[in-house]
C-alpha cells in the first residue's frame, strides 16, 4: 500500500528538498537528482505524479495538483539531472 505525505518542495543545485511546511527552515529529507530516470504516472489512482530513479537506485515519487504542475515539475527537474 503507498502512502502519500504532503510537503513543500524546493528544487535546488541538484536536489530536491521537502519540507513540512512552508515556514520550515531545514528539510525534512531531500532526493538526490544525479541520473535520475524520470516515469510519468499514466495509472488512473496516480494521475498528475512523476516517479524518478537516481543514480543509487533511490526512488522517490511526486503527486501534483494539475497537469500543468506535473509538466512544470517534470520540466524543471530534467533540467537539473546531470
Amino acid at each position: 500500500m503507498k502512502y502519500w505525505y504532503r510537503y513543500f518542495a524546493v528544487l535546488s543545485g541538484g536536489y530536491i528538498y521537502f519540507y513540512s511546511t512552508h515556514q520550515s527552515v531545514y528539510p525534512e529529507t531531500y532526493f538526490y537528482l544525479k541520473n535520475a530516470v524520470i516515469n510519468l504516472n499514466t495509472e488512473d489512482d496516480q494521475e498528475n505524479s512523476l516517479t524518478m530513479i537516481n543514480c543509487n537506485g533511490e526512488i522517490c515519487s511526486l503527486a501534483l495538483n494539475t497537469v500543468k504542475s506535473q509538466n512544470e515539475w517534470e520540466e524543471a527537474i530534467s533540467a537539473q539531472v546531470f
